[in-house]
């Protein structure tokens, strides 16, 4: 990288990391103009990155996530275990978020149904409705 493009990359990062708040966003963009410009600041950028994401995971509550990833991987087995147990989690939310979408539709379809059979029959009345609405004209 050139060094003249690496130091206005620095300066705009600490512009940002000087500033009294920051957020996720900010975070993220001050990642990318840090990244690959130092090997030291690209550890630490890596190490705040993890512990954000710790951050998210408690917030989220998402206590099963946040233990697995830090199952021990030691030996060949628990990393297996480890792997087996992440790829279970992300079924289980992907298998979530998929009934609930599949549901929403439903509803929806539901809906509009119910909707398409009452103004059909609000169009052909017969009977007493469509009596009444000819003696009322």
């Amino acid at each position: 990288m050139n060094p003249n493009e690496s130091h206005k990359r620095l300066l705009a990062a600490q512009a940002l990391l000087m500033e009294p708040t920051t957020t996720r966003e900010k975070f993220s963009h001050v990642c990318t103009l840090l990244k690959g410009t130092h090997p030291k600041i690209d550890e630490l950028v890596v190490h705040c990155e993890k512990a954000l994401s710790t951050i998210g995971k408690i917030e989220q509550g998402d206590v099963i996530g946040l233990s697995a990833d830090h199952l021990p991987e030691n030996t060949e087995e628990e990393k297996k275990r480890k792997k087996a147990l992440l790829l279970f989690i992300n079924s289980w939310r992907n298998l979530k978020s998929e009934v609930a979408r599949v549901q929403a539709e439903t509803e929806q379809r539901i809906n509009t149904e119910h909707e398409d059979m009452l103004a059909g029959l609000l169009r052909f009345a017969n009977g007493v409705v469509g009596v009444l609405d000819i003696n009322w004209l």
